[in-house]
């Protein structure tokens, strides 16, 4: 972890501004590497929206990424598979 994090029922939490800069370089890392970095991303997003106030995820995520909800959505539901897979 690049970050400092404190922990909230068994989830890591971190602040917005350090999660934006985290997800923009995976996005960016997964647009030349793959699957790998989205998951990532995907994995920050669930983070980041779990600390919305309702009906602010949208405008935060058009804010703040070139990233449509319906893309954003499909990095979560891949961290969410990845996660419930056993390995």
């Amino acid at each position: 972890m690049t970050q400092l994090a404190t922990r909230s029922a068994n989830k890591i939490v971190r602040p917005l501004k350090v999660l934006v800069p985290l997800i923009a370089r995976e996005l960016a890392e997964g647009a030349q590497a793959g699957l790998e970095h989205y998951r990532r991303a995907g994995e920050m997003l669930v983070e980041a929206k779990e600390q919305m106030p309702y009906g602010g995820w949208g405008r935060w995520l058009s804010k703040n990424f070139a990233l449509s909800q319906t893309t954003a959505i499909r990095y979560m539901r891949l961290a969410a598979v990845v996660e419930v897979s056993p390995h």
